[in-house]
């Protein structure tokens, strides 16, 4: 008799085999991303993408994470001048969350950053994602505020020559 082994433990098992990459704006994996940030970020609240919206990335930095061929996770970067970085639309497939996938996927976004010689980054995150942002260093600034119909904080982190 076969034992059944839960999907999330699969995938504890399985965490050091997901491929942090930057990919090209409108590739395949990045089309499968769209759908990612659809189905966590936008269906829940009843939004979608428009095409307006979509063409705005061109020139963004965006970084999957891929476990078996399959985008899990993702987040685009925008360069902002004086080599600042604003992070948005951070995602991470249901059945991956609670993993460290996201917590590996901001690191990796702060690596490829730092080879550019970043200087901050910053993001505006819902009430929910401030826990896990202030864990990996980021700090509230200003006021709350609502975006999308729910409450936000922006937070920063900065960066110096020594990290």
């Amino acid at each position: 008799m076969k034992a059944i082994v839960p999907f999330l433990e699969i995938n504890k098992m399985n965490i050091n085999n997901i491929q942090f990459q930057v990919i090209e704006f409108r590739s395949a994996e990045y089309r499968q991303a769209v759908y990612l940030r659809y189905k966590i970020l936008r269906q829940p609240l009843g939004l979608h993408f428009t095409k307006e919206q979509l063409e705005e990335e061109n020139g963004y930095i965006h970084i999957t994470g891929e476990f078996e061929g399959k985008i899990i996770a993702y987040l685009y970067l925008i360069p902002i001048p004086e080599n600042r970085y604003c992070m948005r639309q951070v995602a991470v497939q249901e059945d991956f969350q609670g993993l460290g996938i996201g917590r590996k996927l901001v690191e990796f976004s702060e690596l490829i950053i730092k080879e550019r010689h970043a200087a901050e980054m910053f993001m505006h995150a819902r009430l929910t994602a401030i826990p896990f942002y202030e864990k990996l260093g980021y700090v509230k600034s200003g006021e709350l505020f609502s975006a999308v119909g729910l409450p936000h904080f922006e937070m920063r982190k900065y960066f110096t020559e020594k990290e």
